[in-house]
């Protein structure tokens, strides 16, 4: 009882580990006792070694592998009081070296997962009877793993505890972010209305690029708020719509001396999608891509027919749209995480809002809505990056509807 008073109290998984071994050399008067876990390659890690006087031990020599492999193998409690005799064990060679006498080994379980290995021996005294009654080892094994399972609970409490605070933290810094990137074409709308409403331009050239400006702001809100469920597909020559993203970027890009280049394979057929859904897609990609790769940096916007099988949807012949540049690129870990709603590489406390600035950053639906576009067309969207050498985006389309 005192044992399981002591051993509740503890939550922290280390100092937990620490006394269970403890108290199990305590409990069963043995003279070394050793936690021993598995890592996922299968191999024997040992968190926790000590003798009778909790002193850690500086090697493991002597433990008994045959006794191991076989509690692990079994899962089940192995136990002898006199393994130089115990026909399972005379062939091993720890225990004909060390000449171990009483030694002991159980699986502790947690919610029928293996948590480790108990193992206690009495190599130091040989003489030193060791307590192995089964009906209470069994109970103390018990109240350990209920201890554990406790920790565990405690320690994912913590965890959860701190995501809700960092989410907290997050939303009233997204929030900044969305009326901060929402105001911005709000407020340029308003300007050039109230422009034209007043006659305040000098020409019909004036009027016509106020005009654009307009609908460039329109259509970043349409980005940030509507993602549609459903579109209506027509015939479309592909090469149409990336030669019109290409001018588009190459005057927003003038300032950062950037080179945007074509590439699409000749004869090419048309492909049923939704011609504004499409733009709109290859022009986030786009921007993306000059986001972030630095000043004079190179973006290729190409078109082609699927070359590989795994380019092809359902082994049928598809078009692949790519855009690639020699960018920053994208951190493994990341890449799994790229197409989330709300999603940015740029650390969100460092936001900087921008079109097509060095590092800028919307809202993080940039992909997420490619991604959307991409599903609708009945089609694949997946990217390949390495850190400091450029980023390709790939997006296959079904060329038969």
């Amino acid at each position: 009882m005192q044992i399981s008073h002591e051993l509740m109290r503890i939550v922290e998984i280390s100092d937990l580990e620490h006394e269970i071994v403890s108290s199990a050399i305590d409990f069963t008067n043995a003279g070394r006792g050793f936690l021993i876990k598995k890592d996922s390659d299968g191999n024997n890690i040992y968190k926790v070694q000590i003798d009778k006087q909790k002193q850690i031990l500086s090697n493991v020599a002597g433990v008994s592998k045959s006794v191991l492999s076989l509690s692990q193998s079994t899962l089940e409690m192995v136990s002898t009081y006199n393994a130089l005799e115990d026909n399972r064990f005379k062939a091993a060679i720890s225990v004909q070296d060390y000449q171990l006498h009483t030694i002991f080994c159980v699986p502790i379980s947690v919610d029928a997962d293996t948590f480790g290995f108990l193992y206690l021996d009495n190599m130091d005294d040989n003489s030193r009877a060791m307590y192995l009654k089964q009906e209470i080892i069994t109970l103390f094994i018990e109240q350990i793993s209920i201890a554990i399972k406790n920790a565990m609970l405690y320690e994912n409490l913590l965890q959860k505890s701190t995501e809700l605070n960092t989410f907290e933290m997050l939303k009233d810094e997204f929030m900044a972010i969305v009326s901060h990137e929402l105001n911005t074409p709000l407020t340029t709308l308003q300007s050039y209305v109230s422009r034209l409403k007043r006659n305040l331009y000098v020409d019909e050239d004036e009027r016509k690029e106020i005009l654009n400006k307009i609908e460039n702001s329109v259509k970043k809100l349409i980005v940030t708020t509507n993602l549609k469920k459903s579109l209506s597909m027509a015939p479309v020559d592909i090469s149409e719509i990336l030669e019109l993203v290409q001018q588009e970027v190459e005057i927003l890009s003038r300032k950062r001396k950037m080179f945007i280049r074509l590439e699409i394979e000749k004869d090419l057929p048309q492909v049923m999608v939704n011609w504004e859904a499409l733009h709109l897609m290859i022009y986030n990609l786009v921007l993306n891509a000059i986001r972030f790769t630095n000043d004079f940096g190179t973006v290729v916007i190409g078109a082609r027919k699927a070359a590989f099988q795994q380019e092809k949807l359902n082994g049928k012949d598809s078009l692949v749209i790519y855009v690639q540049d020699n960018g920053i690129g994208i951190p493994e870990y990341q890449l799994k995480n790229v197409f989330r709603k709300f999603y940015e590489l740029n650390e969100i406390y460092a936001h900087k809002s921008g079109t097509v600035e060095y590092r800028s950053s919307g809202l993080g639906l940039g992909l997420s809505t490619s991604k959307r576009i991409a599903e609708l067309h009945k089609g694949n969207i997946w990217i390949k990056s390495k850190e400091n050498e450029g980023t390709t985006v790939f997006v296959t389309l079904p060329l038969k509807p």
